[in-house]
């Protein structure tokens, strides 16, 4: 798949943000990502994607793989937040 990067002005990203700084209280780290996701065809079709997530990507897909609770409640609260504010703007 072709390289793909986020719109750093789209809607969905603002949403993403606002739910990062609201539930840890910090600004998120902006990076490349590198590994190869379906985003890059969602951007084909015009969809707004943002790749994000707690914990620590080195573990990903390794022989040790693992997560911490902590870092699992994180991200749900996150993701709470995050649904929460895209839904309630499409009901408005």
């Amino acid at each position: 798949m072709g390289p793909w990067r986020a719109k750093p002005d789209s809607k969905l990203m603002k949403y993403c943000e606002d739910a990062f700084k609201n539930c840890l209280l910090a600004d998120p780290n902006y990076m490349d990502f590198q590994g190869t996701t379906e985003a890059a065809l969602f951007a084909e079709k015009g969809m707004d994607n943002v790749i994000f997530s707690l914990g620590d990507l080195k573990l990903a897909h390794s022989k040790n793989e693992s997560v911490e609770v902590e870092q699992v409640m994180k991200s749900s609260r996150l993701l709470y937040i995050l649904i929460k504010k895209i839904l309630s703007e499409s009901v408005n």
